[in-house]
């Protein structure tokens, strides 16, 4: 499972190629492994995070409202790294990587979206636009209840991730739940129209739900 990430051009290097160096800006400064060893250690422990909104949001209510949600984990803290950018640093691997399973997240009401630290990583340029969902789809006729079926509805959504069917003696009854990668930029779809080769077609329902219990359809019209 992976969200849209990626480097729309390091505006840096460019720049850079067009100065003028005085004498003293031209000196380097050689950092060896061992000034960056326990630094390093704890960024492999961490997560980036981008609030997806055109609100600030602040490092106070970031760290209140994340930490009790994950389970207030060992060795947690959260450093602000930008608008909306936040470093998520754990104390266990373990925990990271269950935060990470656990997506998608929100933080009042907009996409917390997540990514693993790496060394090669440019946090500046990152853009994030892709975040995993479950959707509930509504409507279906009892014979298109198929792991074939949700595929199909999960690839005309977005990237197909995972498919949960229906358990017998369920509270919500025959639904079907699909995982699908979608584009948090451009407005969801309220459903579809299915139809069988010969068959009139109807029109299906979906229904967006996140790990947070809370109904996500609201959500994602902001």
């Amino acid at each position: 499972m992976s969200d849209d990430i990626s480097s729309p051009g390091d505006d840096l290097s460019l720049r850079f190629k067009t100065f003028h160096l005085t004498n003293a800006e031209s000196t380097e400064v050689t950092i060896v492994e061992d000034d960056i060893k326990l630094s390093e250690a704890e960024c492999r422990r961490s997560l980036i995070g981008k609030v997806v909104s055109s609100k600030m949001a602040n490092l106070h209510g970031i760290r209140n409202t994340m930490g009790p949600l994950w389970g207030n984990p060992s060795g947690f803290k959260v450093v602000e790294i930008g608008d909306n950018l936040y470093q998520f640093v754990f104390g266990l691997e373990e925990d990271l990587v269950r935060v990470l399973a656990g997506k998608p997240w929100f933080f009042n009401n907009s996409f917390l979206i997540l990514t693993k630290w790496h060394t090669e990583m440019k946090v500046q340029q990152l853009v994030f636009k892709h975040s995993p969902i479950w959707v509930q789809v509504w409507g279906l006729p009892l014979q298109f209840y198929s792991v074939e079926v949700g595929t199909k509805i999960g690839r005309s959504m977005g990237e197909f991730l995972e498919i949960d069917m229906p358990v017998s003696g369920h509270r919500e009854g025959r639904l079907m739940r699909i995982l699908v990668s979608i584009d948090i930029i451009i407005p969801i779809r309220r459903g579809m129209k299915l139809k069988l080769d010969d068959g009139q077609p109807f029109w299906a329902e979906y229904k967006y739900y996140t790990n947070q219990k809370i109904k996500a359809q609201n959500l994602l019209k902001t």
